[in-house]
């Protein structure tokens, strides 16, 4: 029961807690030495939908009561689970305590997010490639006047030449992003093959280490143990590229900085995506190795938290709002997830979960 990967708590008859769990512990915040012989209000006073099943159980009598909510653990961490509360009968009719199965819901409903995701992005793809045809072609009639009135101002009026040069540094920004449309329009077809992640981070970091912010500490904790993906590793690495390069910027100008990448492995019992199961012929259950990358910066609003993945949101001055969509795009193409987790002053940590090579 201690292996389960659903959360286990058993009620006495008293009423109190006498057997946790660790994935109980994980999901409530709370260890077993701090709920074991108390009364269950202990671990769930700040669940009242918790305390009302269990309270539909004791009264029924016999019948088994379930019902999903979030789950708020003592750090305040909220989980969505199912919650199942099972009468515990002796070989008679003589109720000895309750049984609670937590499961967590985490992954399904991020999979539920990430297809909707997908079909309003599927959406406005094709509305971005429209437009980036319509309009690149113009723009580009237009930065070759710009070119020509620059030519014509060069010796002359010192003014018209720096318009003329902002014009073509602005045409070519604006192209640049009608090149990110066209490419999230039509994504480039994934080579899968068993990538070493932690040679992706070696390579990433060493080069980002050089643009860093003045005093950032950057801290790596790999486990060389851990297998291979299935993966692209130039899309892989312009996913970690991405979310190193945002965690660095977040330190910028900040006393005792650090950016911490580590890596772990997590067995995720809950079904694949359909892309998964085209892929590999079967609905199966799998093992996922994840990416955490991690920084103590400001953190992120928490009204900002669900639109960070939304085409063109930014929070930087000169940001486009389009590496995060791309990198989460390029980790669904991969079969996996992007999470946040993030409160304002406490940092913020993105975990990228990857299947793993078949064996």
């Amino acid at each position: 029961m201690a292996s389960l990967e659903e959360g286990l708590i058993i009620i006495d008859q008293a009423e109190r807690i006498v057997f946790f769990n660790p994935t109980a512990e994980y999901l409530t915040g709370l260890s077993h030495g701090q709920v074991r012989h108390q009364p269950y209000p202990q671990a769930f006073g700040a669940n009242s939908w918790v305390l009302e099943i269990i309270q539909r159980t004791l009264v029924s009598g016999d019948s088994r009561t379930a019902g999903e909510g979030d789950l708020q653990s003592r750090s305040r961490r909220s989980t969505p689970v199912r919650l199942t509360c099972s009468p515990i009968f002796n070989g008679g009719n003589t109720r000895l305590g309750l049984i609670l199965v937590l499961h967590d819901l985490s992954h399904q409903r991020e999979l539920v997010e990430e297809v909707q995701r997908e079909d309003r992005f599927a959406q406005l793809s094709v509305v971005a490639a429209g437009l980036a045809h319509e309009i690149k072609n113009p723009l580009a009639g237009i930065r070759g006047a710009a070119q020509l009135l620059q030519g014509r101002t060069a010796g002359g009026d010192p003014t018209a030449a720096e318009y003329a040069t902002a014009m073509i540094r602005e045409i070519d920004r604006l192209g640049n992003l009608l090149e990110q449309l066209l490419r999230l329009s039509a994504p480039p077809r994934i080579e899968f093959q068993p990538i070493n992640v932690h040679k992706v981070l070696t390579d990433v970091l060493l080069l980002e280490r050089e643009t860093a912010p003045a005093g950032v500490k950057i801290l790596t904790h790999f486990d060389p143990s851990l297998p291979e993906v299935l993966g692209d590793e130039a899309q892989l690495a312009q996913v970690c590229r991405n979310l190193v390069k945002n965690g660095l910027q977040a330190l910028a100008g900040r006393r005792g900085g650090k950016f911490s990448v580590s890596t772990r492995m997590v067995t995720d019992f809950h079904f694949l995506r359909s892309e998964e199961k085209r892929r590999h012929g079967s609905v199966r259950r799998g093992r996922f190795l994840v990416i955490d990358f991690a920084d103590n910066g400001p953190g992120i609003a928490a009204d900002h938290l669900p639109r960070l993945f939304t085409p063109f949101f930014t929070t930087k001055t000169h940001g486009t709002g389009l590496g995060l969509v791309v990198s989460q795009r390029i980790v669904a193409q991969h079969g996996g997830t992007i999470r946040v987790e993030s409160a304002r002053g406490q940092g913020a940590t993105f975990h990228v979960h990857l299947p793993v090579a078949p064996l």
